[in-house]
């Protein structure tokens, strides 16, 4: 995937849908970087539940969502278009929920930012992303838990999205990958 600016693939998609268990495999196929909001949010959220008395149900708090969340979330764009490199680019996994729901929030935070940005969104049943959720066991996922299965969201798909199904077997996730990093390189050579 040559060219002079890096690659940062947006890898979005609602919780339990599959998206860090496919991450690794799409990287493979592309000899890129993982960063997992899931990762690199552990810490600062654990931080703040503390401090507001709260733990990991933070994540239901608006001061968590309104004051917080979206500036890591800006910062987790800069880390992954710093990260990306021309021969490595990255796979920035995370729910971009925001960013989906109000393009020019998209627009704001990639700006002076030097990557170029593609959006692979992965989808599934909402009984599958529940089933996932409900196994993985993360108290910071009671409230998704206790509200059963959520349907998609209206959300608005970037029009060269690549959409990828997620909701079968993991053992598919390899020939999901290799089909899916072939489709990225179709749409940076137009």
């Amino acid at each position: 995937m040559n060219s002079s600016q890096p690659l940062v693939v947006l890898l979005a998609g609602l919780s339990g849908s599959g998206k860090s268990t496919f991450a690794p495999h799409l990287a493979k196929e592309m000899s890129a970087h993982v960063l997992d909001t899931d990762d690199l949010f552990d810490v600062p959220r654990a931080a703040v539940g503390e401090a507001l008395g709260i733990g990991p149900r933070v994540v239901d708090d608006p001061r968590w969502r309104d004051e917080v969340h979206g500036r890591l979330i800006n910062l987790f764009l800069a880390m992954a278009s710093t990260a990306a490199t021309v021969e490595h680019p990255v796979i920035a996994v995370s729910p971009w929920t925001g960013f989906r729901k109000d393009p020019a929030t998209f627009d704001a935070g990639r700006s002076g930012l030097s990557a170029r940005f593609r959006w692979v969104i992965a989808t599934c049943l909402p009984e599958t992303r529940y089933k996932r959720i409900c196994e993985r066991g993360r108290e910071m996922d009671a409230t998704k838990i206790a509200s059963g299965p959520i349907p998609e969201h209206d959300f608005i798909t970037p029009t060269e999205a690549i959409t990828v199904d997620l909701g079968g077997d993991p053992s598919t996730y390899p020939d999901l990958a290799r089909a899916t990093a072939s489709r990225l390189q179709y749409s940076l050579s137009r």
